[in-house]
Parts: structure tokens; C-alpha cells; sequence
């Protein structure tokens, strides 16, 4: 009767929508410029579909059912497209313009909502119900269990924790598709209150069955936290051992990671706890938990990151960012947190650990480096960083400045959209603009890309900004291959990228002398400035004076022919 439950895969496709695609976007939601009103009615939609993908995965004939195995690909489709769609709500350029942008965000929630009422009618059809786990006889064994629980005396109670705890043991890795099953069904024919209460009477194998509850599924995590599990998880995490603590802490994270749950960690106090957790136990597994709880309540709880810091979280945090486990979830804790009190965070030491995170990152970890480089960007608008910036960013030699040059010379796109705002926004000197003058033909194909708007001005800004120096300015007329390609993207029939931006680089280009005037004009760009001019493009009249030699003489020689009768 107690033997494990057979072996089974889970549905890779599922599984990306219900941890990748449907987190994602659920963040994503929450920072859109465009349509914030649809986005958050689809919030509650991917929540719905969330629940119901969950409810379907439990159940045991969901893979055997040819009926779900064909929803889930145009699941993802019409997920992935919100996905782009988020990108473009978050692009002030509105590249495609808004109405166009209305239309397919309508059609895609449209989409979304038909897929989502499919997965509603399989499951109220019970076809996905043909038992695989969660056999007859398991379910009857689970209901003995749980009699035996509430109306047997202390050694039955003690007897059926094991036997459950056991069961527990027998379905495997916690987050696998056998344990979400077993979790959905202890919860649907089981008593989870009664767990709790064993659980606040200090029984450790329930606490141990409440931790796996609260893990296993969305459906047993949701019974945990509406029988009030959250309170009594941050109990044991406040009161208990360190050597105990590792279970309760991934039992938060598992929790807090719902947005519609964080709150309530509030409501408990349990900022405080969680803090006081992580600087008593020295177990990596309990202090990543942490970490990933702290990083949760930041991201859903915009009023809970002041009283994150006041608490004194932010020193904990910079502990964290130096340990493998919970290093990304740390950084992305203090990335929220430098969003809303980045005083506090540079005060705190937080900008200088960002600065050596930023230097020893591998370039393979791209996600990390773009989350520190990110929180620097974000700490950079504060006055009092300013000054750490510029020295960190001061010498031709500098470590920051040769990692800087190689990021937006050759990393990745969101790497080098990020390096070009830091450039932009930190006073880098004279010496070290020379110094990253490799990464200008990056800044170049930046423009010429097809990119948000937004990554297109900040290239031309950051490349203007290294044009400030005159040796870059000869540098880029030397570099053939980067000139034309900056002449081209001034061709009126050139689409991608606005016309100033490029007229704003050729007039900072030609500063650099008469030899970069003359490459200029060799290269055509006189021609297209005058034709940029006559369509009164912003600037393209004063950078064709320049690139021709200046105002003077070209304003002598267009004078009308009467008045040098007159001279």
C-alpha cells in the first residue's frame, strides 16, 4: 500500500510555460509603459492559467492525453508573443506605432484566453483524471491516513505522520511531476489544517509534510497558505534550530514566489524573521531560500523595500552576493532595492560590492552581469555615486573601464545596451574614453540593428559621448568599415533609426580635424546631409557646414551674386 508511485516525465513544454514563460511575463507586466490597464487584466488571466496548467500537470493521465499534449503548443505561442508584446509596451519609441501596438496586444490576449478556456473544458471533462499516481488505492490510503490523524490518540497520529512523511520520501525530488501529483492529491483528499496545527504544536514530521506541501505544487502550496502554513513556517524559521531551518526557508520562497501570497509576509512580521534566520544559519541551502524570499518580497511588495532596508537588510544582502547559492537572487534584491532607496544602498557599501561583482562576473554568466550592471546603472542617478563612478572610471588602465569596453564591444544585446547608458551617465575622463575607443564600432552596430528605439539612442548618445575626444574622432575616421557604416544610416531611404541621431554622430566625427572631414566627405555623407537638410532634419544644415570646413567659408560662397558686385 505504501509503495512509491510509478515513474514518469514531466512535459518540457509545461514546464516552460509554468516556470519560465508565465513568471516572466508576470514581472514584465508590472513595469509596461504602454496599456498598463490591459496588462493588468491579463495578469489575472496568467494567473488563471497558471493555476489550471498546475491543476492538468497533477493530474495523472495529463502526458497519456493526446487532447493536452496538443493544446500546449499553441499555448506557447500565444505566450511568447505577449512576451514580445511586453518588450514593445516597454519601448517609448513605439517603433511600429501604438495603434498597431493595441491591435496585436487584443489579438494576443484574445488568443490567450480561447487557449486558456480549452485547458478549463479538459478539465472539467475529467478525461485527464485516468489515475497514473494517484491510484484508487492510493487515494483510499491517503483517506485512512488522515482518519487516523484526526481521531486516533497520540501513537496512531504519530504512526500516520511517518507513513505520510514516507509516502512523501517515495515520490522523489521536490518540483518533479510526481511530487506535484502526490502534493495535489493530499491536499484534495486530505486535511492540510490539520497538519498546520500539529505543525505550531511542534511536531517536526509535520512540519516536515507542510514543507513538502508547500513546495510540491501550486495546488498543495495554495492549501498550505489558505490554512494559515505562512505564519507557522516563519515560526519555525524564528524559533527553530539552525540545523532545521533549510526546509521552512524553501517552503517561504516556494510561497512568496505566488504574487498574490508576498503580502502576507507583512502581515506576519516576517521580514525581521527572515533577516535574523539568514545571520544565524550558516547552511547555504537555508541562506539562498532566504535570499530568494527577500528577492520575491521586493519584486511583488513595492511598500515592503523601505522596510526591507530599514530593517537592515541591505548588509545581509552584500553577505549573500558572496556565496554561490544565493549570489543572482541577492543582486536582484538589491536591484529593486537600489530602485527605491539607492542612498541607503551606496551608504550601506552596496554600489563598491556591485563594482567588484561587476569586475569578477565570468562573461559567461550574462544574466548576472546585465542584473549588476543594471543595479549600477541604477544607483548611478544618485549624487553621491557620482564620485565613486568617475574614479572607478577615471584611468586608461582602469579595470572597470577595459571590462566596460569589452562588454559593449562584443557582449550581449542587453550587456551593451546597459554599458551604454553607464558610459552616458558616469563622467568618464578624457583618458579613459580613449581607452574604450575599441568599443565605438559596437555602438555603431547597436544603431544599424534592428533594436528597441530606446537602445538605438542611448548607442548614439554613449558614442557621441566617446566622440568628445579628438583622438577617438581620428580613431573612428580611420576605421573604414565603422565610417561607412554610420554614412549609410544617414541615407533618407535607410530606415531603423532615427535621422538626428546619426546627423548628431557625423557632427561630433567631424570635429576631429580636416583629415576626418575630408574621410567624411570621401565617404558620400555630404550628399546625404544635404538632402537631409532640405527635408529639415534636425542638425543636418550645421553638420554639413561643419563637414565641408565650417560655417564661413560656405556661407561666403553662397552669398547671391549681386553682393559680391557690391563688395
Amino acid at each position: 500500500m505504501e509503495s512509491p508511485p510509478p515513474s514518469s516525465t514531466s512535459s518540457p513544454a509545461a514546464e516552460a510555460i509554468l516556470h519560465s514563460l508565465i513568471p516572466r511575463l508576470l514581472l514584465r507586466s508590472r513595469t509596461v509603459v504602454f496599456f498598463p490597464g490591459r496588462w493588468r487584466a491579463l495578469r489575472e488571466d496568467l494567473e488563471h492559467l497558471r493555476r489550471s496548467l498546475s491543476e492538468a500537470m497533477a493530474c495523472s493521465g495529463c502526458l497519456s492525453q493526446p487532447l493536452f499534449l496538443d493544446l500546449l503548443p499553441p499555448l506557447l505561442t500565444s505566450l511568447r508573443a505577449l512576451l514580445s508584446l511586453s518588450d514593445r509596451c516597454h519601448d517609448r519609441g513605439l517603433p511600429r506605432g501604438k495603434l498597431l501596438l493595441q491591435s496585436d496586444l487584443a489579438m494576443a490576449a484574445a488568443s490567450l484566453s480561447l487557449r486558456s478556456a480549452d485547458l478549463d473544458l479538459l478539465l472539467r471533462s475529467e478525461l485527464l483524471l485516468q489515475p497514473r499516481v494517484s491510484s484508487a488505492d492510493l487515494v483510499l490510503f491517503v483517506r485512512d491516513l488522515f482518519a487516523r490523524l484526526r481521531i486516533g490518540g497520540w501513537g496512531a497520529r504519530k504512526k500516520a505522520i511517518e507513513s505520510l512523511v514516507g509516502l512523501f520520501a517515495g515520490a522523489g525530488e521536490v518540483g518533479g511531476a510526481m511530487a506535484a501529483e502526490l502534493g495535489a492529491l493530499v491536499a484534495g483528499e486530505g486535511d492540510v489544517a490539520a497538519l498546520v496545527r500539529l505543525m505550531e504544536a511542534n511536531c517536526e514530521l509535520a512540519a516536515e509534510a507542510v514543507c513538502f506541501l508547500a513546495m510540491a505544487s501550486e495546488v498543495s502550496r495554495t492549501a498550505v497558505f489558505e490554512e494559515g502554513g505562512l505564519g507557522a513556517l516563519l515560526r519555525l524559521l524564528e524559533l527553530g534550530p539552525p540545523s532545521s531551518m533549510a526546509k521552512p526557508a524553501m517552503a517561504i520562497e516556494a510561497i512568496t514566489a505566488d504574487s498574490r501570497n508576498s503580502w502576507a509576509v507583512q502581515a506576519h512580521g516576517g521580514v525581521p524573521v527572515l533577516l535574523q534566520a539568514c545571520a544565524r544559519s550558516p547552511h547555504p541551502k537555508t541562506r539562498s531560500a532566504i535570499a530568494g524570499s527577500l528577492r520575491n518580497l521586493a519584486a511583488y511588495v513595492l511598500d515592503q523595500r523601505p522596510v526591507m532596508a530599514e530593517e537592515g537588510a541591505i548588509p545581509i544582502l552584500l553577505e549573500l552576493i558572496r556565496e554561490e547559492d544565493a549570489r543572482e537572487k541577492a543582486v536582484q534584491c538589491l536591484s529593486f532595492l537600489s530602485d527605491s532607496d539607492g542612498e541607503r544602498v551606496i551608504r550601506d557599501g552596496g554600489l563598491r560590492e556591485l563594482l567588484r561583482l561587476f569586475l569578477e562576473t565570468s562573461s559567461s554568466s550574462s544574466a548576472m552581469v546585465e542584473q549588476v550592471l543594471g543595479s549600477i546603472l541604477a544607483l548611478s542617478s544618485s549624487p553621491s555615486a557620482m564620485d565613486a563612478l568617475s574614479c572607478a572610471f577615471s584611468s586608461s588602465s582602469s579595470p572597470w573601464v577595459l571590462r566596460l569596453r569589452e562588454m559593449v564591444a562584443g557582449g550581449s544585446p542587453g550587456l551593451q545596451k546597459l554599458g551604454a547608458g553607464l558610459i552616458v551617465k558616469v563622467a568618464v575622463s578624457e583618458e579613459a574614453k580613449r581607452a574604450m575607443a575599441g568599443a565605438m564600432a559596437g555602438l555603431v552596430r547597436m544603431m544599424e540593428l534592428q533594436k528597441p528605439a530606446m537602445a538605438k539612442e542611448t548607442a548614439a548618445a554613449a558614442l557621441i559621448s566617446l566622440l568628445s575626444s579628438r583622438s577617438n574622432q581620428r580613431e573612428m575616421a580611420r576605421d573604414g568599415e565603422s565610417l561607412g557604416r554610420v554614412v549609410e544610416l544617414l541615407k533618407p531611404a535607410m530606415g531603423g533609426v532615427e535621422k538626428e541621431l546619426v546627423v548628431a554622430v557625423v557632427a561630433a566625427m567631424a570635429g576631429g580635424g580636416a583629415g576626418c572631414r575630408r574621410r567624411l566627405v570621401e565617404s558620400g555623407a555630404c550628399g546625404y546631409l544635404q538632402k537631409l537638410a532640405e527635408m529639415e532634419v534636425a542638425g543636418a544644415r550645421k553638420a554639413l557646414q561643419r563637414v565641408q570646413g565650417g560655417g564661413f567659408r560656405r556661407s561666403l560662397f553662397s552669398l547671391p551674386r549681386r553682393s559680391f558686385r557690391d563688395l
